[in-house]
């Protein structure tokens, strides 16, 4: 019979005459155990001090699992980590789900509407401004004709602001936000008797975009805008617009109110989508966009803003989003 001994550090060894096949394939196998439980206590160690989200995006990035694949759960206590990948018909039949729940039907105007609205090609002359706010005002114009009411509430929010001059728009061949390259990007200016919103928008984006990835950015921008000038409208006629305006810059400068925001503007964006999914139907030349993960993981993490799936979500989807900051 073959003999096994534990040296001090609990490393195994095999004494000089016993050194034989079968014994090194025990030594692998335990080695191999110790190894899985001192990594799942390591799991359970931090888990024990984290929230549900926190321990989903633990659990997630272990199993080397898709962020953008997130299957709703729903019991807190049980997280699932294998989701299978989705396929082109799955990912119809979810978004036609989704169709179907919210009651948006096929509208020949929409397809028409859109179809004509196809990527321009870039323009590099610094000189042609005229040509970008030609078709910024267009995308608001064609989003206030939609029949998607995302896209409308939106058009009506931004052309009201820009034309009562309460918003700017700002166009750049690259928009940098938190180190980052992105689409458009909006910078909050408190003045003294009102605040001001300045709406930095890549050219790129722009003119080489699909024709419903602005429309789909611009409600994004829309809701965070509008939730300011909700929370700013709920502290009430009494108290001075300078304090409000402090109050207004605690609550939006802090990790945990731009995760929410960053929540409830990507959850526009999709409901957005789905509806432009039920308009058009799923037409991939048309309804296709950049944000189609956005949407799918929107609707497989429960289709609420509030969700902490939602949340759970988007923050492996976003790993650089809390950048520098560390949620409370």
């Amino acid at each position: 019979m073959n003999r096994l001994e534990r040296q001090p550090h609990g490393k195994w060894r095999l004494t000089n005459k016993e050194r034989t096949p079968l014994a090194r394939g025990k030594i692998k196998a335990e080695e191999a155990r110790k190894r899985k439980r001192s990594r799942n206590r390591a799991i359970l160690a931090v888990a024990s001090s984290l929230s549900v989200p926190a321990l989903i995006g633990i659990v997630a990035l272990s199993q080397h699992h898709d962020p953008g694949l997130t299957t709703p759960i729903s019991t807190p206590g049980i997280v699932r980590t294998e989701t299978p990948k989705v396929t082109e018909q799955d990912e119809q039949k979810l978004i036609q789900r989704a169709v179907e729940k919210r009651g948006v039907k096929l509208s020949q105007q929409e397809q028409e509407l859109w179809q004509g609205f196809s990527p321009l090609p870039p323009i590099d002359d610094e000189n042609t401004a005229p040509e970008f706010i030609k078709r910024f005002h267009e995308t608001l114009n064609r989003m206030s004709q939609s029949d998607n009411p995302y896209f409308q509430e939106s058009a009506a929010l931004l052309t009201s602001l820009i034309n009562n001059h309460d918003a700017n728009v700002i166009f750049g061949r690259k928009v940098i936000f938190r180190g980052e390259s992105v689409a458009t990007a909006v910078n909050t200016i408190y003045l003294p008797n009102k605040i001001q919103w300045n709406i930095a928008i890549s050219r790129d984006q722009l003119f080489r975009g699909h024709p419903l990835d602005l429309p789909l950015i611009l409600t994004h921008d829309a809701r965070y805008i509008n939730n300011q000038i909700a929370f700013i409208s709920g502290l009430g006629p009494s108290l001075p617009m300078q304090e409000k305006h402090a109050l207004a810059k605690k609550r939006f400068n802090t990790p945990n109110a731009f995760l929410l925001e960053a929540m409830s503007g990507y959850a526009a964006e999709a409901e957005a989508h789905i509806h432009a999914f039920g308009l058009m139907g799923y037409d991939r030349a048309l309804t296709r966009s950049d944000h189609d993960a956005i949407t799918l993981g929107f609707i497989r993490n429960g289709e609420n803003s509030d969700s902490p799936y939602w949340k759970s979500f988007l923050l492996m989807r976003y790993p650089n989003m809390l950048k520098g900051w560390s949620l409370n």
